[in-house]
């Protein structure tokens, strides 16, 4: 019996740790996700997508203009939670409204 007793105590032992490294796995990637670059991925894409729309611009490129300021808006829109956390000054916002700005003038020429 007291065989019986030392394995199954030695099963709770090894379950509760489980249970903890489990939980704790679950709570630490719902507060820090798994993937910790991909805003940094983002604002990458973002800055490239911005000099390239200032290229076109000043090119008088009006369809590449239209195109980089859409896929820009919308890579702000698709990740601002991360975009604000790892640029907390920047104002997403308002340049979200300028490239709708942007978009409004180059797309419908």
């Amino acid at each position: 019996m007291q065989e019986k007793l030392s394995f199954f105590s030695k099963n709770i032992y090894w379950s509760f740790g489980l249970v903890a490294i489990i939980s704790y796995g679950a709570i630490t990637s719902f507060i820090y996700p798994i993937n910790r670059n991909l805003p940094l991925k983002e604002k990458q894409a973002i800055d490239k997508n911005l000099e390239q729309l200032d290229r076109s611009i000043q090119g008088e490129d009006y369809e590449t203009s239209c195109r980089e300021a859409k896929s820009t808006s919308k890579l702000i829109i698709k990740n601002l939670r991360g975009l604000k956390q790892l640029e907390p000054y920047y104002k997403w916002e308002k340049i979200k409204i300028v490239l709708d700005s942007i978009t409004n003038k180059y797309c419908n020429q």
